[in-house]
């Protein structure tokens, strides 16, 4: 997991900083009880240890990937950016990209059938709509919302979204020609 996971996560170090402690704490009290002969301190801490590795091995499913680590993120805190994140994560998934550009490629598995295509799409658009949720202003989730909902044949609801990221960031790249092709498509389906 690259390592500005950190910047946006409560996931990423919580657990094992956690059993890093404990077992700083596990040295330091066998080291106490050699000296002092007390049993209980010791049996504490080893249950203490086993119990934070069990919980770090359970939690190691999250770190299997970034898709993972993100989703895991969004669980335990919701923003808008989270939300965002793992949408566009999800998005360059769907089309067969790296997840997070720039680093390590891994074995992709892009939907195949239409029901995949459809069920990858409702997701999408959930995360993107908990963004636009969230942050009413957030021009970079309506274009994200709206190019799922061209993806879903949701052409008016898309235009309308195009037309909130130009009103959020008139600026933004691609939202002018996002909405020139969505309302083409609409003219053409009339």
């Amino acid at each position: 997991v690259p390592f500005y996971f950190q910047k946006y996560s409560t996931v990423s170090d919580r657990f094992a900083y956690l059993a890093l402690f404990s077992v700083a704490l596990f040295v330091a009290q066998i080291l106490s009880c050699l000296q002092k002969n007390r049993r209980l301190p010791l049996v504490f801490f080893i249950v203490s240890l086993a119990w934070l590795g069990l919980k770090s091995h359970h939690d190691l499913r999250h770190w299997r990937d970034d898709t993972a680590v993100v989703t895991q993120v969004v669980r335990t805190n919701p923003s808008a950016d989270h939300h965002f994140n793992l949408a566009e994560m999800l998005w360059r998934e769907f089309h067969g990209k790296n997840p997070v550009p720039g680093t390590t490629p891994r074995p992709l598995h892009p939907p195949k059938t239409r029901l995949e295509r459809e069920t990858w799409l409702r997701v999408i658009e959930k995360h993107f709509r908990a963004a636009t949720t969230l942050r009413p202003d957030f021009a970079e989730a309506h274009n994200g919302l709206g190019m799922v909902c061209v993806m879903r044949g949701k052409i008016v609801e898309a235009i309308a979204e195009f037309d909130k990221t130009l009103e959020y960031n008139p600026g933004l790249l691609g939202a002018r020609r996002n909405r020139y092709l969505a309302k083409l498509t609409f003219s053409k389906t009339r």
